[in-house]
């Protein structure tokens, strides 16, 4: 009896451990996904999302949409004002971001002053009748009040799987209407 005790006790002290360190595992897991400053999605989370979507959209189960935008001034809010006015201006627009995208759209800070936007839904509908997530952005920032002295002003490009079928290519071409608006937006001050 005395046997069956301590091994009845040595399996329960083992199931423990094993749960502890499941349990630690998927914390870890899920805070090597997000990132700190923002409490947003991060890069590899981005990048995980991406090669998630792009078979249902090959399969023609789904349709995405993707958002770049690139936070401006980042740079003068550090240099002149110190990084927790930059900090502040990024949490600020991260909350934006998330306050005027759909229901469902995963918003991620994918390094330093860029984020993403993506939305997944079913094939062409969602889409075809949305408001597109740039024209989403651009009224929330019209309307936005800065944390700080540096206001809240982004760059941003946006395209669709409906030609490519590739959620990479999507995010590919809208990193370049990014880059485009950017620099419009320069040449127009």
């Amino acid at each position: 009896m005395l046997l069956v005790g301590l091994l009845g006790r040595d399996r329960e002290v083992h199931l423990e451990q094993a749960l502890s360190l499941h349990h630690a595992y998927s914390e870890a897991s899920e805070e090597a996904r997000h990132d700190g400053l923002t409490g947003l999605s991060n890069r590899r989370a981005w990048d995980e999302a991406l090669a998630g979507a792009t078979p249902l959209v090959q399969a023609g189960g789904a349709s995405a949409t993707v958002l770049v935008a690139d936070l401006d001034q980042l740079k003068v809010a550090n240099d002149c004002y110190g990084h927790p006015e930059g900090d502040r201006l990024l949490i600020a627009f991260a909350r934006l971001l998330e306050g005027c995208m759909p229901d469902g759209a995963m918003v991620a800070r994918l390094g330093g002053d860029e984020f993403g936007v993506l939305v997944v839904g079913p094939p062409q509908a969602q889409h075809e009748h949305a408001e597109p997530l740039s024209d989403r952005l651009r009224a929330a920032l019209a309307t936005a009040t800065a944390p700080g002295p540096v206001p809240l002003s982004a760059s941003c490009g946006e395209a669709s799987t409906r030609e490519s079928r590739c959620c990479w290519t999507a995010f590919a071409q809208a990193d370049q209407a990014q880059g485009a608006d950017k620099l419009a937006r320069r040449l127009a001050r």
